[in-house]
């Protein structure tokens, strides 16, 4: 799966996941630069 999602630029657990809403969320991080998911993650755990 992670050579898959290497060349579907997709990470691997998206191919795992049964909720469609958690895959998109996946998807959606996966595309963003590192310091925007810092921000995410962080305002995710403030419950933001």
């Amino acid at each position: 799966m992670e050579r898959i999602g290497a060349v579907l630029k997709v990470p691997a657990s998206y191919f795992y996941e049964a909720d469609d809403l958690t895959a998109e969320l996946l998807l959606t991080f996966h595309k963003l630069p590192k310091s925007a998911k810092v921000r995410t993650l962080e305002a995710l755990k403030k419950g933001s």
